[in-house]
């Protein structure tokens, strides 16, 4: 998490991508009525803009790991079934 927040290059991948999302989406639906639904499609585009943002991180968090090379200390630490699950 320090290292996220010193290069702040996935944090503001993350943000970027997270806005851009709830303004697409927002474009996408129109001007919303008020009714019973609403506040419930309001939690699900929330979800949705949470989850691709977590998958813009997730890539640079595999590169980051590959590039430490945590994948060959944890073979040599731990039997392959452990690793594995």
């Amino acid at each position: 998490m320090r290292a996220e927040l010193r290069t702040r290059y996935a944090l503001n991948a993350v943000a970027l991508f997270a806005v851009s999302t709830v303004v697409a989406l927002s474009l996408g639906l129109g001007p919303l009525t008020r009714s019973a639904d609403l506040p419930l499609i309001h939690a699900a585009l929330l979800w949705v803009a949470i989850l691709f943002a977590a998958f813009t991180g997730l890539a640079r968090a595999f590169v980051q790991e590959e590039e430490a090379r945590t994948a060959a200390a944890l073979r040599l630490a731990a039997p392959p079934l452990a690793v594995y699950l």
